[in-house]
Formats: C-alpha cells, structure tokens, sequence
C-alpha cells in the first residue's frame, strides 16, 4: 500500500508541474502577444497623425469624384433615351433594328 501511496503522490507531482508549465508557456505567449498589439496600436497611432494632413487634399477629390460620378450617370441615362428615340425613329423610317 506504501508503494502505491508514494506512486500517486510522485504521479500528483508531475501532473502539477505539468501543469504548471503550460500555465507559464501560456503567460509567456500572452505577454509576446500583448507586446506585439502594443507596438501595432502605437505604430497605427503614428500613420494616423502622420496621414492626419491628407485630409485637406482628399476631400477635395472625394467631392469632386462624387460629382463626376452624378455627370456620369446622368449621361448614360440620357444615352439611353437617346438610344431609345433613335430605335423608335430607325422603326418608323422603316430601317429595322439598329445594331447596338
């Protein structure tokens, strides 16, 4: 029965070293991993003050994308209907369907 006694004990004892060094692995891995989020917020943190005077120029350009856009597709509305009056007119003048 000793023996026994002594081999759970010794058995108790390397299953908690074991764990124990999965618990230090894991910190260890926390720690790297809150070290590395820790330089990426930083570093984003300087694009964002670095870019911050971009601002003043890329509005400009969004608006003036925004209005081309609004010509661009009032154009092709006006194409199609276009379109549409001359396939009406090429049937009236007898002319068959328009290649398109």
């Amino acid at each position: 029965m000793e023996l026994l006694r002594i081999l759970t004990l010794i058995y108790a004892g390397v299953l908690i070293l074991a764990l124990a060094a999965s618990l230090i692995a894991i910190w260890v891995l926390l720690r790297r991993t809150a070290g590395a989020l820790a330089e990426a917020k930083r570093l984003l943190l300087r694009v964002e003050h670095q870019t911050a005077p971009l601002r003043d120029h890329i509005e400009p350009l969004r608006d003036g994308a925004g209005a081309v856009a609004e010509a661009l597709d009032t154009a092709g509305t006006q194409l199609e209907e276009a379109d549409q009056r001359l396939s009406a007119l090429a049937e009236r003048l007898g002319l068959g369907t328009l290649a398109r």
